[in-house]
């Protein structure tokens, strides 16, 4: 009788301490499933954006790259909106450039008379990433880059 408590015993352990860990490998399982959807969401403007460059702005482009594209969320509260977190160390002239390219693109499916389904967008804080220490200096803010990646004296 001992012995089938101790069975018993270890059999609850076991399956407690497997219950535990399978709740917790879910919850990172859609953290990593949220930060896919939320990167692919950067690709696809990458994309869409890259499709619609011209050739006098190829110099431009060459620079930038999928960590220029603002990152996105979707509102806890509202499933049809998306949160735009703005990069506060994106330049003037990058993010006007990133602008011209988005009009661009939308006046091109217009035109080919592509309906495509588009949440509502609402900024919300702004991103916490940092510029790669190689980003070409016309992307970074410069006052951003003043108070933010200079030495200290």
């Amino acid at each position: 009788e001992e012995v089938n408590a101790a069975v018993q015993r270890k059999y609850e352990s076991t399956r407690r301490s497997w219950k535990i860990e399978e709740k917790e490998n879910s919850e990172s399982c859609q953290k990593l499933s949220l930060s896919k959807k939320y990167r692919a969401r950067r690709r696809r403007k990458f994309e869409n954006r890259a499709v619609v460059v011209q050739e006098g702005e190829m110099k431009y482009w060459k620079d930038v790259s999928l960590e220029f594209m603002s990152e996105e969320s979707d509102d806890p509260d509202n499933p049809n909106v998306l949160i735009i977190h703005k990069l506060p160390w994106r330049s003037r002239e990058l993010s006007q450039f990133l602008e011209t390219l988005d009009e661009r693109y939308e006046k091109k499916i217009k035109k080919e008379g592509v309906l495509v389904a588009r949440k509502q967008r609402r900024v919300g804080s702004t991103s916490v990433t940092i510029p790669q220490c190689s980003a070409p200096k016309w992307t970074v803010d410069e006052e951003w880059a003043k108070e933010n990646m200079e030495p200290e004296n």
